[in-house]
């Protein structure tokens, strides 16, 4: 393979040319200045060098056009820089260098066309042979994309944890205590520009550390929150953290009390295609199920109240769904030690944890004056999955009676559980 050194006008300007191809082009140097003999004794080892005879070089340095430049997956092709072949890698100092768009060495910049890459490879031009079957079309593409512009063309990454935050039920006025944190974490290539953003600043206040100076590469910052409702029932937001590229949305949810008060809403949602029933005191549930997140399910416009976890006087009540019966799967509630424990054991059913507190009923189904009876109807298996409705009104009670669901309970009140008012 002939290497051509070549002298130009005034100055001494040498490059190192194979098969018409510019391989090296160090800066022009004065006759005057002595530098030539000393140049030449430095070319001479290197035109020598098993280095120069491999293709890498060719790879390195064709004089593509930047215009062709072909989109890739730029931090893919960074390893495909770095994979040795025949012993070499293209990151090589003597080559374009660990950043290719810095074009150490004076090398021709812009081998940036894929399609000439692969063209090039496939005719072995500049001895390019050792690289066929080496890499993939899509590794080629994603190779060109790191050569043409170096660290600027990887793409900054963030992620975010965790995905969503419900806050415990808090009085209407008051400011929650605990502290509650979003983490940032940059899990890309590149240091990355992190912006904070949210929709409700007055009910959930935050505070963070993301701002001023780039997240370095496996850096994190932390955005804390806080929730001070100003109105009772469900309230929400929606944190955006952006890095420029693409936001995550976190939704942030709570459920504001009257003040004295200590009892939030157990709202019920129906399923018409399979007749079924749902009831949550989940504020991240219940915006999502309003707006239209789990499709097909709409509030009946009945619920009754419930207090939350560790209040008093109540019993925690757990929620299972099962996995049985395909999409027509339920879920189910109890307040009942013994029957949490025995469905935690059936594989039929998944626990999904203890969702909120209730006071239980008497033993003859009756409830402690101030507290309204809520009942539990059972369909029988109708329509080949089971379902449960939870009813605090005794006209619906008896209307699900009269369609054939089983009413569950001890008699003679039949209260499952007991709402207070």
């Amino acid at each position: 393979m002939p290497y051509i050194l070549e002298r130009y006008d005034d100055t001494t300007k040498v490059s190192i040319k194979s098969n018409g191809l510019h391989l090296w082009n160090p800066p022009p140097i004065s006759p005057e200045s002595g530098g030539r003999d000393k140049l030449m004794r430095q070319l001479e080892p290197m035109i020598a060098s098993s280095f120069f005879r491999h293709a890498l070089i060719g790879l390195c340095a064709l004089p593509w056009a930047w215009a062709a430049f072909a989109a890739g997956n730029c931090s893919n092709g960074k390893l495909m820089y770095n994979k040795p072949v025949s012993g070499l890698t293209c990151s090589n100092a003597l080559c374009h260098g660990a950043d290719p768009s810095l074009a150490p060495n004076r090398l021709i910049s812009g081998a940036n066309n894929s399609a000439a890459i692969a063209d090039a490879i496939r005719r072995g031009a500049g001895g390019m042979n050792i690289f066929q079957g080496e890499f993939t079309a899509t590794e080629i593409d994603d190779l060109a994309a790191w050569i043409a512009w170096g660290p600027g063309c990887e793409t900054p990454a963030i992620s975010v944890s965790p995905a969503s935050i419900v806050f415990a039920p808090q009085a209407v006025g008051s400011t929650s205590t605990g502290l509650t944190y979003i983490i940032v974490s940059n899990t890309g290539p590149v240091p990355s520009g992190v912006s904070v953003s949210h929709s409700n600043a007055v009910e959930f206040p935050i505070s963070n550390t993301c701002g001023g100076d780039k997240l370095p590469v496996g850096g994190v910052c932390a955005i804390r929150v806080s929730f001070q409702p100003s109105a009772p029932g469900v309230r929400s937001a929606t944190v955006t953290v952006d890095n420029g590229v693409s936001p995550r949305l976190i939704g942030v949810y709570g459920s504001g009390t009257a003040a004295g008060s200590n009892t939030v809403d157990a709202v019920e949602y129906y399923y018409a295609e399979f007749d079924s029933y749902f009831v949550t005191a989940q504020p991240d549930e219940v915006v999502k199920l309003d707006n239209g997140v789990f499709a097909g399910w709409a509030r009946t416009g009945l619920a009754f109240k419930v207090h939350p976890i560790g209040t008093s006087g109540s019993l925690t009540v757990c929620r299972f769904y099962s996995v049985a019966f395909g999409l027509k799967s339920a879920h189910f509630y109890t307040p009942v030690a013994g029957e949490c424990a025995r469905l935690k054991s059936n594989p039929d059913w998944i626990f999904e944890g203890e969702v909120f507190a209730i006071p239980g009923s008497g033993a003859d189904g009756t409830c402690a004056a101030g507290r309204v009876p809520v009942y539990r109807l059972y369909n029988n298996g109708e329509g080949g999955a089971p379902n449960h409705r939870y009813t605090n009104v005794p006209a619906i009670r008896d209307a699900m009676i009269a369609a054939g669901w089983i009413l569950e309970g001890n008699g003679p009140g039949f209260a499952f559980m007991c709402a207070p008012q």
